[in-house]
């Protein structure tokens, strides 16, 4: 499994940062296995492609990517310093 993190935007409207990769499979087991089981109880692979946005002055737009066997699957969220989507917020 593999998982790749990105943001842009904010207070300064920023550029996509680059982004972050975990190879999870890397991790020690029980990392491992929260990993998974955060992915799982978000029902990750079964969110929209883009969470509901926040339109806010400093918002900044989140860009999650799951790979997992032939399964890839990418979420991109966009919210305010208070504002999460609870099924990802874990990750």
């Amino acid at each position: 499994m593999r998982a790749q993190l990105q943001t842009s935007g904010g207070l300064f409207l920023r550029r996509p940062d680059p982004p972050i990769t975990i190879e999870v499979d890397a991790l020690v087991e029980a990392d491992r296995r929260e990993f998974a089981r955060l992915v799982r109880e978000a029902r990750f692979f079964e969110l929209p492609a883009n969470v509901p946005a926040h339109r806010g002055a400093y918002a900044q737009t989140y860009w999650i990517t799951i790979e997992d066997g032939d399964r890839e699957h990418t979420v991109a969220e966009r919210f305010g310093p208070a504002l999460r989507h609870p099924r990802i917020v874990g990750l």
